[in-house]
């Protein structure tokens, strides 16, 4: 008895404890291993009176487990950009005057987490979540206030799959430039395959709410490199901007894009949707523009 005991007690306890999770065909394991599915920023010394650089640094060991890892409900002001190359999953806060999170590998996703941008000047909004050359990436079920999101293809290789999707989005930019500076809500580039769905914006003084673009290294016409396959449905966007730009523009060497069931309450903007995907280019374009309820002190559609 002693002895069990001991072994249960140590450090390695848990793997000498059997657990089989309920229903029928599940595989019997032990109590080690259920655990280690997953880590907490806690587990690495975070905690809600721990100070910035000690709950920076828990976020970045937890980042390096390759484990989907949990903000565990904690609030935290980072001092750095934390590169992650696992799930993300909330509740809990990051805030930063810079980009948070950096997507370091391939499938990622970042759910329930809120993000909040403190700058309160110059020429660059902080960027939330930044995916360059990553297919697979999704962020979803997001609170972003005062902050941006990037996903964008700078080589010359197919980058797929970039998910935005059931986010509430408050951003006011009005502290930083944004009328010459591109500080875009959501800016996505050279991604075969987007789905930006069932999103709430409310914008104050935004440069653009979203732009889709072609990859950075080149242009790609009749390439596979190229934004193509863009569904944006279903999202609110209601607001004003001083920038005179769009709400969406949709670039050159861009096609196959849908835009359709969006409710568009805006003042300020240019043009609602400015579709360029038709210029200068050697394919079909295949862009629709169908049920969008479209308000706006400017132009609705430009071509």
């Amino acid at each position: 008895v002693d002895n069990k005991a001991v072994a249960i007690n140590g450090a390695a306890g848990a793997a000498n404890v059997g657990y089989t999770p309920a229903g029928t065909g599940a595989v019997a394991t032990n109590v080690q291993s259920k655990l280690r599915e997953f880590v907490s920023v806690k587990d690495f010394g975070a905690s809600a009176t721990a100070s910035d650089a000690v709950n920076t640094a828990a976020i970045q060991a937890a980042a390096a487990t390759g484990l989907p890892f949990t903000l565990a409900g904690l609030t935290i002001n980072l001092t750095g950009s934390v590169t992650i190359t696992n799930d993300l999953l909330g509740p809990g806060k990051l805030l930063r005057d810079g980009t948070m999170l950096s997507v370091g590998a391939d499938g990622v996703v970042v759910d329930g987490v809120e993000f909040e941008g403190t700058a309160t000047g110059g020429t660059s909004v902080p960027i939330a979540v930044s995916a360059i050359n990553r297919s697979g990436v999704t962020v979803r079920n997001c609170y972003l206030k005062n902050c941006r999101v990037t996903a964008r293809n700078t080589a010359l290789a197919r980058q797929t799959d970039f998910r935005f999707q059931n986010n509430t989005v408050d951003a006011d930019f009005t502290l930083v430039e944004h009328v010459t500076n591109q500080n875009d809500v959501v800016t996505v580039r050279g991604i075969d395959g987007v789905w930006i769905t069932g999103n709430n914006f409310t914008v104050l003084n935004v440069h653009r709410v979203l732009k889709i673009a072609d990859t950075e290294a080149a242009t790609t016409s009749g390439t596979a490199f190229r934004a193509r396959n863009v569904f944006v449905t279903n999202n609110r966007i209601v607001g004003s901007t001083d920038s005179n730009k769009q709400v969406m523009d949709l670039y050159f060497f861009t096609s196959d894009i849908t835009v359709s069931q969006n409710m568009i309450e805006v003042t300020g903007f240019g043009t609602v949707i400015e579709n360029k995907t038709g210029e200068a280019q050697d394919y079909t374009q295949n862009t629709f523009i169908t049920g969008n309820k479209i308000s706006n002190d400017f132009a609705g559609i430009g071509l």
